[in-house]
């Protein structure tokens, strides 16, 4: 357990405004690490009067052309292999308005362009080390406005998205030892189509609103975070990874003629960057008192900077002529935090003795029941002293049995039921409860059950004729049936195949229907920023004619028209922008639904499927092999089955 810097990147974001496009800021050519500010006389920005040189180290630079796989694989990569072994950890992307945090961060809502949580929801569920059953993986999103934090979440079942009001309070609770969040939803992720619904539930739900450096610019700090938990032979381990998207600083004469909401947003974001950065100096000098408790997201931030965890920035960098002082001010603060040094030790602790008790006794009866089977002893898999006795699960034959007997004791076609055993009178008595707790009557039930009975054994039956069709010409040399052939014919000859195709091409038109929408809400965002554009120049016109010496009034009624006319087209643009994300959103949900359902079919065909190996093809081929043969050592079971002589039961 060593203590390590906190690792700080460049993003050097593309220059839209070409013309103003900063030539003098340039990777040095000397080390690939140092940024270099080549500052000529007379530049007005930052009150520059004479020429001036900087240099700022980096962990590594990302230039203008970097892509989001290369920030994904270099930055956020090392940092969730780190989480998923039991380390926390943190990632916050620092800079001004408009410098590419969020677009970092969480991307710009198109496939082709996601963010680093995006990726991460991918890479976690892709790249879990171990037994991924072992694990328990949660979310929670969290955003901080105007200085009050509130959960992302509290909407995730809602079908449509509130304002912000709506949304629950959280409450940031600094023990000292450690930072609690009160009121904060913390979601189970069992799936990577969950945690991408979580995801983009909280995105939909995020506090937006336009400015002059970017239309849609975030106007608050977003912390999306990762909780994981598993255990070992002895110890739970848990750990959590944080991303945080923080709001632009923003000087107050750059707002223009914004109305006040806007100033106010502004002001607690530069109040809460400035206590942030009095927070590093504090903590760089070493000064007994460090100031976490003066903003919400410094109290949020405490443990990623001074406690257990592996903390990495992004500093967003523009290189507009017009934001150069701001640049090197990101500059310089990225250079504090590079002092800062952080301690990650794995996050583990004893499992309780009665968890563990409790756990091993749970491994003694699986044991013991395994032993059961092996012996024969089917109905006593505990020993004489360890309380109730434990029974067997049935088998699929057993059921399909069962339900067949339970079927003509229903239709009055029998008054006797052929099950002595605990678990088999268990299973009769669950299933005539599920009868009557449908409400469905006799004669239905009946006619249902024995209809599915009936159509299980006309698709074994074809299984087995497709089968030893294919065996048919074994003899001439061609390959014995494999178990994956057998699979896919079991799958085409399954009574679920053709509902398992129908929820395949639900989800392909789920999928090319929101792809079509992601690919509308970016044409909607250009013709918003193009009308965004319209409306500052027409208004500027406006103030020009109205302030002018010699007033045309014909000229400035044409010139209030023309801004009218730009507004109601602007907020037309935003509401089918807010209508196109919510269609999104619900496209979403919709896919999440049906990857489910695909996935529990696929999960009951194959368990079939697998039951159907084991117990009829396997246990035939068990036979076989026992069968004596001169000049021939004892045969194992094969990989492969000659079906052509094996009937269906």
């Amino acid at each position: 357990m060593s203590e390590e810097s906190i690792q700080v990147y460049a993003r050097v974001r593309p220059c839209a405004d070409l013309p103003n496009d900063f030539s003098c800021v340039k990777i040095d050519e000397l080390d690939q690490h140092f940024l270099r500010f080549e500052l000529p006389a007379g530049l007005t920005q930052g009150n520059l009067t004479q020429a001036a040189s900087h240099k700022f180290a980096f962990e590594h630079i990302f230039w203008k052309d970097s892509t989001q796989d290369d920030i994904f694989d270099i930055i956020a990569i090392p940092l969730l292999n780190h989480a998923m072994e039991g380390y926390n950890a943190t990632l916050f992307a620092y800079g001004q308005t408009g410098s590419g945090k969020t677009f970092t961060i969480t991307g710009d809502g198109t496939p082709t362009c996601m963010g680093v949580v995006p990726r991460a929801i991918n890479y976690v569920y892709n790249n879990l080390p171990g037994d991924k059953s072992n694990y328990e993986i949660s979310i929670s999103y969290l955003e901080i406005y105007n200085n009050t934090a509130y959960d992302l979440l509290t909407l995730t079942n809602h079908d449509s998205m509130q304002k912000l009001e709506d949304l629950r309070k959280v409450q940031i609770v600094d023990t000292g030892k450690e930072t609690l969040f009160k009121n904060l939803s913390i979601e189970s992720a069992p799936d990577i189509e969950t945690a991408h619904l979580h995801f983009w539930t909280g995105e939909s739900a995020r506090q937006k609103a336009a400015t002059v450096n970017n239309k849609y610019s975030s106007r608050s700090h977003t912390i999306f975070t990762f909780y994981f938990k598993f255990s070992t032979d002895d110890n739970i381990v848990t750990s959590r990874i944080n991303f945080v998207d923080l709001a632009g600083s923003e000087k107050y004469e750059t707002l223009g003629d914004e109305v006040s909401k806007r100033k106010l947003e502004a002001r607690h974001i530069n109040k809460s960057l400035h206590t942030l950065q009095s927070v590093i100096v504090g903590i760089n000098n070493r000064q007994s008192h460090i100031p976490f408790r003066d903003s919400a997201l410094t109290r949020f931030l405490k443990d990623s900077l001074v406690g257990n965890v592996r903390t990495a920035m992004i500093a967003a960098l523009s290189t507009n002529k017009h934001h150069i002082s701001e640049t090197l001010s990101t500059c310089r603060f990225a250079e504090s935090v590079a002092q800062v040094s952080t301690t990650a030790r794995l996050n583990q602790r004893e499992i309780p003795a009665h968890e563990m008790i409790t756990k091993l006794r749970s491994e003694i009866s699986h044991l013991r029941e395994e032993i059961a089977r092996a012996s024969g002893n089917y109905y006593s898999a505990a020993g004489p002293n360890d309380g109730p006795t434990k029974v067997r699960k049935i088998s699929d034959i057993e059921a399909l049995e069962l339900k067949r007997q339970v079927i003509q004791f229903v239709g009055d076609q029998t008054d006797h039921l052929d099950a002595y055993a605990p678990e088999q009178a268990q299973f009769c008595f669950q299933l005539l409860k599920e009868m009557i707790r449908r409400g469905n009557s006799a004669t239905m039930t009946v006619s249902r059950l024995q209809e599915k009975v009936d159509d299980s054994k006309r698709n074994l039956q074809n299984l087995f004729s497709l089968m030893n069709a294919r065996q048919l010409s074994r003899n001439n040399g061609e390959p014995l049936l494999t178990k994956q052939s057998a699979y896919l014919e079991f799958c085409k000859n399954h009574e679920k195949f053709s509902i398992l195709q129908d929820l395949r091409k639900s989800l392909k038109e789920g999928n090319e229907m929101a792809q079509a929408k992601f690919e509308e809400l970016a044409e909607l965002r250009n013709t918003h920023d193009e009308l965004q554009d319209k409306v500052e120049n027409a208004t500027i016109r406006l103030d020009e004619l109205e302030n002018a010496a010699e007033q045309d009034d014909e000229e400035i009624e044409f010139a209030r028209e023309e801004l009218q006319n730009f507004e109601n087209e602007l907020a037309a643009a935003s509401d089918a922008f807010a209508q196109s994300n919510e269609e999104i959103r619900l496209y979403k949900k919709q896919i999440v639904e049906l990857n489910r359902e695909v996935k529990q079919v696929q999960e009951d065909i194959k368990n079939e499927f697998e039951k159907f190996w084991v117990d009829v093809v396997m246990a035939h081929s068990q036979k076989t092999a026992m069968t004596p043969k001169p000049k021939r050592k004892k045969q194992q079971v094969p990989q492969t089955v000659d079906l052509h002589k094996l009937k269906p039961t």
